[in-house]
């Protein structure tokens, strides 16, 4: 009598995207100190891999990595298994976007869909891809919605989309602008099983700060986030009825970042307590107590956290599913820096051996990391 067994859902393997060597590796996590360890490394099919997202289709049993290959427009299907990754194929994105070059890449919390952003070379009309997830025999195929490439701007010439998320209700997608500056906002999958993306009414794009590059939707579906990187600032909207998005007061937060600092990847824990910037410049994470009942920010005591030796380049930032452990790749020195969180105040702790050098190849663009 009087025990309470709680179960955490810790994740299992971690994978990063090098874009320098054209790569990915996967990692085991131990379980009680969240320590990764390199299981292998696969050459993507082609050039640049810079996003990066897991996925086990609807209906499907094996689980599958895709990633975004901003050199030679496509996504590369790897398969998972037992935490080892193998090559299996690539879908061209350049017959759909002129000046195809796709960043990031996302899946919807149904595995149903994925949904890319492609910033046609920062030029060209950017927009958002949309496909179809489905396997057969242990193999994986990914197939363009009808409608897909959707605009991700008023404006698309020269919109440059940088990243892309599904909110976790899986009803609303929000599309970062990197040169408009701004966030778009979309209805997603209306009617069912379309993957359709329609802009949202009657605000479809709302001001953020100078080259908002991240975007995040708060777990508990209450606030959405975007990092804007040469403000070294955070924007911040209340998610509303219908996907409104109304900002929240004091947004954008500045507070907490140090002089020259560029901010890039953001990762929020699974209860909503807390928000985690990459500063690359500064080789450091900021970190952010989020207020409950408005999702304003404040600096979380102990912030910043050092990165390694002060010139790794953190640029993306991932947190595990049990909310105890965070990572960051680092694309100065190809490495992955490894933290304990600390489940009531939210600070960092380094773990043994961060940040970790892994492989042979000259791992110098860890550009971005998905928890299986």
């Amino acid at each position: 009598t009087s025990v309470t067994v709680t179960c955490r859902n810790q994740g299992q393997y971690a994978v990063s995207a090098d874009s320098a060597s054209g790569t990915v590796s996967s990692f085991t996590i131990a379980l009680i100190t969240g320590a990764l360890t390199l299981v292998n490394t696969v050459t993507a099919s082609s050039a640049a891999p810079n996003g990066i997202a897991v996925n086990v289709p609807a209906g499907g049993t094996n689980t599958f990595i895709y990633t975004a290959d901003s050199g030679t427009a496509d996504i590369s299907i790897l398969s998972v298994s037992g935490g080892t990754l193998a090559y299996q194929s690539a879908v061209s994105t350049a017959a759909m976007v002129t000046g195809s070059t796709p960043t990031s890449i996302t899946v919807d919390p149904s595995g149903q869909f994925a949904l890319v952003a492609d910033s046609a070379g920062g030029t060209g009309s950017g927009s958002i891809l949309v496909f179809q997830t489905a396997q057969s025999g242990g193999t994986a195929t990914l197939s363009a919605v009808i409608g897909s490439p959707f605009a991700s701007s008023a404006t698309p010439t020269g919109s440059a989309p940088d990243d892309v998320v599904v909110d976790p209700s899986d009803t609303y997608a929000f599309a970062t602008n990197q040169f408009v500056p701004s966030l778009a906002g979309f209805t997603f999958n209306d009617p069912a099983t379309s993957g359709n993306l329609m802009p949202s009414t009657p605000i479809f794009e709302v001001a953020t700060g100078n080259n908002p590059v991240w975007v995040t939707v708060d777990p508990l579906d209450r606030f959405v986030y975007v990092s804007n990187s040469t403000d070294a600032t955070v924007s911040a909207w209340t998610l509303g009825a219908g996907g409104a998005l109304g900002a929240v007061t004091g947004s954008p937060f500045g507070t907490g970042f140090t002089t020259g600092a560029v901010s890039g990847g953001i990762a929020i824990d699974p209860a909503g307590q807390f928000l985690y910037v990459a500063d690359t410049f500064n080789a450091q994470v900021v970190a952010f107590q989020i207020t409950q009942n408005t999702g304003a920010l404040s600096p979380m005591t102990g912030s910043p956290f050092p990165v390694g030796n002060g010139t790794n380049g953190p640029f993306a930032v991932n947190i595990d599913p049990s909310g105890h452990f965070l990572y960051t790749g680092n694309s100065y020195d190809g490495t992955i820096s490894m933290f304990t969180i600390n489940p009531s105040s939210g600070a960092l702790s380094a773990i043994g051996g961060s940040p970790l050098a892994y492989g042979a190849a000259p791992h110098t663009g860890t550009n971005a990391l998905t928890i299986q």
